[in-house]
């Protein structure tokens, strides 16, 4: 049995790249594969490359269970329902929360238009994905990601969003928000504040991974503050 952590902030405490690395290890054991989570969410577009790797390890036969150790809350709910239907499993003591997608940008007026576009496109690919994984109407999904909806197991389970109610067995860590403020947790439990814990900075850069900005084209600048600052 392998296991696979994912924990804290999506895009800075686990990116698509360590995420890829232990699942291609996992795989190469040949044996059943568990994802933990334990996850405010994060970046929408790391989110969609771990929940791919996901899918596609499936498609190619990988026995793959995901498991919401304590909260699947935002991108991590998506990635929570990357299993099939019959293996998609929540802690007894978790919970799931989807809500509409968030990000920030810089400009003037027509930039913030755009801004609005595209968070309105990601807002369409997250209903579409919840409405089918559920088995709901598109329409319905859009309004329960508008109220930010917080499930508790057994209404995760009802909503279609996990198959199966789990004895915790994990101890439950707290949970580092860094990227997101409180406003994006509205209707928060108030069990929760013992849980998660909203920071500001994020973690230092290893030397190594330093970016020579005057040899990075303007696009390519635009491209990484994009991946930067859409959040889910």
């Amino acid at each position: 049995m392998q296991k696979i952590y994912i924990r804290n902030t999506i895009g800075w405490h686990i990116t698509d790249r360590d995420f890829s690395n232990q699942l291609n290890e996992a795989l190469d054991t040949g044996e059943k594969i568990q994802i933990m989570i334990n996850s405010p969410g994060g970046s929408v577009y790391m989110g969609w490359a771990i929940f791919n790797e996901i899918r596609h390890a499936i498609k190619e036969g990988a026995d793959i269970e995901t498991y919401n150790i304590g909260l699947a809350a935002s991108m991590a709910s998506v990635i929570l329902t990357a299993a099939e239907k019959d293996k998609i499993n929540v802690a007894e003591n978790s919970m799931t929360m989807i809500h509409n997608p968030s990000g920030m940008a810089f400009g003037e007026k027509d930039k913030m238009k755009k801004e609005t576009e595209i968070l309105g496109k990601i807002e369409d690919l997250m209903s579409a994905w919840y409405a089918k994984v559920t088995g709901t109407d598109q329409g319905y999904m859009r309004a329960v990601m508008a109220a930010t909806t917080w499930y508790k197991p057994k209404e995760a389970k009802l909503e279609g969003l996990a198959s199966k109610i789990v004895d915790g067995g994990e101890e439950i860590d707290k949970v580092e928000v860094v990227g997101m403020d409180e406003s994006a947790f509205k209707g928060m439990p108030s069990g929760l504040n013992k849980v998660l814990c909203f920071a500001e900075e994020t973690p230092t850069m290893k030397t190594n991974q330093y970016v020579d900005l005057t040899k990075i084209s303007n696009a390519q600048i635009r491209e990484k503050a994009w991946k930067n600052y859409i959040r889910y």
